[in-house]
């Protein structure tokens, strides 16, 4: 049975806090992920968020995506032009982007973003290493599986401090974590990868049944992430 107190915290997040990201992501991932989508299915998704709109036509407008510089107007071609993998990639990431406000934990909030964008980039370059299929699920699982952290240094009010407190005394975060809410945050991401679909590969991930291979990549680039946030020397 679901903790109440993360019940709550996805009642909030769903309904006033994230509510675009969640039913954006859901509906995307169900999209790609069913094997009949077309690149318009996609794309009439896309176009329910105006910003993510916005900002997908400006990346596939970069050299990166169109080197020939020609013009690209409609989602339904960027959609074509960036290919369904690297789509998931793009829209997630910048859902998640949009959709985490900056609150009073700030610092904490950039702290835990920019890990998880690191951590995604080392396991998605790990994966293409391998020359594994799945390396952009792998950049998303990597992503997502700190959202819980994210979303709680995002809209948690007096919880996000007195768990700093408790952190700042020694206690290790995962204490700290069940003595101020109840739960540890890495329940709260697997409670939201759940409800709002966001994908088969990181719901394996977080439940521990994922292949060795995948599992590797993934737990290696958070080591490395871990390990950076002390110095690169």
């Amino acid at each position: 049975m679901v903790n109440a107190s993360i019940s709550d915290w996805l009642k909030q997040l769903s309904e006033e806090d994230m509510p675009i990201f969640s039913g954006t992501v859901a509906n995307v991932t169900k999209a790609l992920n069913s094997g009949k989508s077309s690149a318009s299915d996609v794309a009439n998704i896309i176009l329910q968020d105006a910003s993510l709109t916005s900002r997908v036509l400006k990346a596939v407008n970069t050299v990166h995506f169109n080197p020939s510089r020609h013009s690209i107007s409609t989602v339904s071609r960027a959609v074509m032009v960036m290919g369904f993998d690297q789509i998931k990639v793009i829209t997630l990431s910048m859902a998640l982007i949009d959709n985490l406000r900056i609150g009073e934990q700030r610092a904490q909030l950039i702290q835990e973003m920019a890990f998880a964008f690191h951590a995604a980039t080392q396991a998605q370059e790990f994966a293409k290493q391998l020359k594994l299929d799945d390396a952009e699920d792998i950049f998303v699982a990597t992503l997502l599986s700190h959202l819980g952290y994210m979303a709680f240094w995002a809209f948690a009010g007096e919880e996000s401090q007195a768990l700093l407190s408790e952190m700042h005394e020694g206690k290790e975060p995962a204490q700290a974590e069940l003595k101020v809410l109840g739960f540890r945050l890495t329940d709260l991401t697997k409670t939201l990868c759940h409800d709002w679909s966001l994908g088969e590969l990181l719901n394996e991930y977080l439940n521990n049944r994922l292949s060795a291979k995948n599992t590797k990549v993934i737990s290696l680039a958070v080591d490395i992430a871990t390990t950076a946030q002390q110095g690169w020397k």
